[in-house]
């Protein structure tokens, strides 16, 4: 499915990694405040997106290439998603941590020079990923190829050199409907899911493994055309694939030029319509 996509002329999918971290781990505690949620996440307020992202790369793939995998556009999307989030907010995640004190300088150099760099600055400092440890979660294709994983910060130490900043996702949310953040229609979907799903962090793991959402079923999710101007989202109780209970919503609307107008969200004791 994807190892063709250059072949093809199609653009590279996104590789996303949204970072969840206690908040008695974080100085910030006060964000939480008002929000069921007893973690955050990771955010940078950038154009159009919040999580710490990137595309997929020739880099990427040649170290997933070095490991055994069966798919190495797979293992590379997740070397992808670890290297963006140390670049954008100097995080590392599922390998061990390089020296304090050449973090921002080798993050700088990064910048600079871009995914071939990321090989180099590994071998060099003898830091080893471990990118089976990110949870995937369900890909989408439609407006783009766009990969989020998740992953938890090992500790307190780690979270507080993150450079961007922390919310838990209910606030984010909020943040979004006052026009204050940008999201992708994946990032939306992520952090609804969370809110209803996942209140407390140390219940993650029991819900990757028992959730019956198709986030986590590891497939790709589909738009489903409803109308001329509404699509399906996976949970709504007409999506063909993935269907919701009866009386759920979860639908794309769009304006007459194609372009996003707004997502739907109606389910048992929620009900949103949400700006994109």
């Amino acid at each position: 499915l994807f190892g063709s996509w250059s072949r093809l002329g199609m653009e590279a999918p996104w590789a996303a990694l949204a970072i969840l971290c206690p908040n008695a781990w974080l100085h910030n505690e006060g964000e939480g405040e008002n929000h069921v949620q007893d973690y955050s996440i990771c955010f940078l307020p950038n154009d159009h997106s919040v999580l710490p992202r990137g595309r997929l790369s020739a880099a990427d793939r040649a170290l997933a290439r070095s490991s055994p995998s069966d798919d190495e556009v797979f293992l590379g999307l997740r070397v992808a998603a670890l290297r963006c989030a140390f670049e954008s907010v100097g995080v590392m995640i599922a390998a061990n941590p390089p020296p304090d004190f050449a973090r921002r300088e080798l993050q700088k150099i990064l910048e600079r020079e871009g995914p071939m760099a990321f090989h180099a600055f590994l071998d060099d400092w003898g830091i080893r990923l471990r990118p089976q440890e990110l949870i995937e979660i369900s890909w989408f294709l439609s407006p783009h190829e766009e990969h989020i994983f998740l992953a938890t910060v090992p500790d307190a130490s780690e979270a507080s050199w993150a450079q961007g900043f922390w919310a838990p996702p209910g606030r984010l949310l909020e943040l979004y409907q006052k026009q204050e953040l940008d999201l992708t229609w994946a990032e939306w979907y992520l952090l609804h899911e969370l809110c209803q799903e996942l209140p407390q962090f140390h219940g993650l793991p029991e819900l990757v493994a028992k959730s019956g959402s198709c986030l986590w079923s590891g497939q790709a999710l589909h738009l489903v055309p409803l109308s001329p101007n509404s699509l399906l989202l996976p949970g709504d109780e007409d999506h063909p694939e993935c269907p919701g209970k009866r009386g759920q919503r979860h639908r794309l609307h769009l304006k007459e030029n194609a372009q996003v107008q707004c997502l739907e969200r109606n389910m048992p004791g929620f009900e949103q319509t949400s700006r994109l």
